[in-house]
């Protein structure tokens, strides 16, 4: 039995790493998807990686107002309703010690990892509101929303903030049967760790051994492992969670 048979869910960072293989299982659980993203090309390929009718598109920049707007109007008129919103956009940013951070590196990361986050529930609580099953919203943070990094202190202070922002949320929709929560990742098998990798000079194999090695559990989590998070909060099996950070990172939170 499919757990998502017939619901519509909003995926935002739809072609990157995590936002394509959710679909991925949201489309084999019943549900139909629209993927969200910058890039109208990589959206395109995400799309046909999956390959099923069941699968759309939309080119947009969460951050903006308007074009969310429109976002979330192609969803009810292409799909005709929206039970779940995986907001998972996000981007790293530079490293940098903060006397070193350049203000305009650190207002784009809160623009996209923050605001982009605010704009696509203001533009989607509404409606999963006057769902008469209600909804389930899921935002995608990270394991440094738990704790502090150095040199990261853009993306850092990003991730706490969504926490902040999950939990009002939560409240706000808890009349109206919508779930609000948050996934707090630790490293990633994906395009995004190798490239924070890269950035501290160090090969995909050399820096997945390092922080393997601070990881209780001594490995990365799999894409297919984050999806299985995603699919549970996404589905009735988690009806009775709201408000909550479901960290999934092998231990590394409590080391």
């Amino acid at each position: 039995m499919t757990q998502l048979a017939g619901k519509v869910a909003l995926i935002t960072g739809g072609a990157g790493d995590i936002g394509r293989t959710t679909a991925q299982r949201f489309i084999e659980q019943g549900a139909s998807v629209v993927l969200v993203g910058r890039n109208e090309e990589r959206l395109q390929q995400a799309a046909a990686s999956i390959g099923s009718e069941n699968c759309h598109y939309y080119a947009a920049d969460i951050s903006n107002d308007e074009q969310m707007r429109a976002c979330v109007a192609f969803v009810l008129q292409t799909c005709k309703r929206l039970d779940i919103v995986l907001s998972n956009a996000g981007i790293s940013g530079p490293i940098a010690a903060v006397e070193d951070y350049a203000t305009a590196d650190f207002e784009d990361i809160m623009r996209i990892n923050v605001t982009g986050t605010f704009i696509t529930l203001k533009h989607t609580m509404a409606i999963l509101k006057a769902n008469p099953e209600g909804g389930s919203v899921i935002i995608t943070s990270s394991g440094a929303g738990l704790f502090g990094l150095a040199n990261l202190s853009g993306y850092v202070t990003s991730k706490h903030a969504l926490t902040g922002l999950m939990r009002s949320t939560a409240l706000e929709g808890a009349d109206d049967a919508v779930r609000v929560n948050l996934i707090a990742p630790g490293p990633v098998k994906s395009s995004m760790t190798d490239a924070i990798g890269a950035d501290f000079g160090m090969t995909p194999d050399e820096y997945e051994k390092l922080i393997s090695e601070t990881i209780p559990m001594g490995r990365y989590a799999s894409l297919d492992e984050v999806a299985d998070m995603m699919q549970f909060l996404a589905s009735d099996a988690s009806r009775y969670c709201t408000g909550c950070v479901f960290p999934l990172d092998g231990g590394k939170a409590m080391h």
